[in-house]
């Protein structure tokens, strides 16, 4: 099977929040399930909600997936990031760890140096580890409420641009959208993407163009999350070879996982310390099939995050957590690396 690339490609500045911290702080990456999101309702206004259901929603219910996809990694010219594999931390990298601490904070590897520690060639060098994208601070005002006399400023964490010599100086909105500074490239996030036959990207093309039109993230009514262009497009032979393996032993994660019942079962087999993982809650709020928020809470699910390294292959769910009347699906189908 054919693997494809979802290259999009910013005017500007995007702003993907964290859970649980405040506006100071931004993901580095567009994570699968919010990526599955804006895709559903992107298919949801272009082709109504019984293409949806037949199309789409059936066949992942059923384990019968039209595609699988990654989060939507930084990239530059020579291809996507990788998140560095929780592992990592336990290799005899550098013999002072604190600098290794420090490094390890980007959470990024090249795919070329992610594949070869996977595969047990070589450990991870300080050196491997990188921060593609660069973030700011942009800068927002408070208006004062009666009786204060100043307002109160605040701010607004937001990637900014892949490949920067170096972290801008000048934070403010107009600085971080790129005017200003010509020399610095834009910004570029991919995510990896398996279809099951070329009938589903010529679907999904025109609502990756939707998702252009609207932008992506927060804050867009400021004039964040522009895409200027959405590439489809095949992966570098290299590059799609390298993610599967004859005889593998071990499985890493691209994206977040539901759990299935199943894989549970398996990994209970394994020994103790073969997997090594983080888990993370996912919440947020429900949509309707419009893309209007709710008023409802998403309930909350556990799942195994990216860079996650597993003994037995990871397998994964579409799980349904719709609440009174509100269709809602938390996308947990994992995009496995073989290692």
């Amino acid at each position: 099977m054919p693997m494809f690339m979802i290259t999009l490609n910013f005017d500007g500045a995007v702003r993907v929040g964290m859970p649980g911290r405040d506006d100071q702080a931004a993901r580095e990456s567009i994570p699968a399930d919010q990526l599955f999101s804006w895709i559903s309702l992107g298919w949801l206004r272009l082709y109504g909600i019984d293409s949806f259901e037949k199309e789409i929603l059936r066949h992942f219910l059923a384990g019968d997936f039209p595609w699988i996809h990654s989060d939507c990694m930084p990239a530059n010219t020579d291809g996507p990031w990788l998140p560095a594999p929780k592992w990592a931390n336990r290799l005899e990298i550098t013999n002072q760890p604190a600098a290794l601490d420090k490094k390890a904070a980007t959470n990024w590897v090249t795919w070329q140096s992610f594949i070869e520690c996977l595969r047990g060639k070589r450990a991870l060098r300080e050196s491997d580890y990188g921060r593609p994208v660069q973030t700011a601070l942009l800068d927002n005002v408070r208006i004062a409420r009666e009786g204060e006399s100043n307002s109160t400023p605040f701010y607004t964490a937001a990637l900014t641009r892949t490949q920067t010599p170096k972290i801008p100086t000048d934070k403010t909105a107009k600085s971080a959208n790129g005017r200003n500074d010509k020399s610095q490239s834009t910004l570029r996030l991919t995510a990896l993407l398996n279809a099951r036959d070329e009938s589903i990207l010529k679907r999904l093309q025109p609502v990756l163009e939707l998702l252009k039109e609207e932008g992506i993230g927060a804050n867009r009514s400021s004039g964040l999350g522009a895409i200027r262009k959405v590439d489809i497009s095949e992966a570098p032979g290299e590059l799609a070879s390298s993610l599967s393996a004859s005889g593998s032993q071990r499985f890493a994660l691209l994206s977040p996982c539901i759990p299935t019942s199943s894989m549970l079962a398996d990994l209970a087999t394994t020994p103790p310390g073969s997997n090594s993982y983080t888990i993370v809650s996912k919440a947020g709020w429900i949509y309707d099939s419009h893309g209007k928020a709710t008023d409802l809470r998403k309930p909350t699910v556990r799942c195994f995050d990216s860079g996650s390294i597993f003994a037995v292959r990871p397998s994964g769910q579409l799980l349904d957590i719709t609440r009174e009347n509100h269709p809602c699906f938390r996308y947990g189908i994992p995009f496995v690396v073989e290692g």
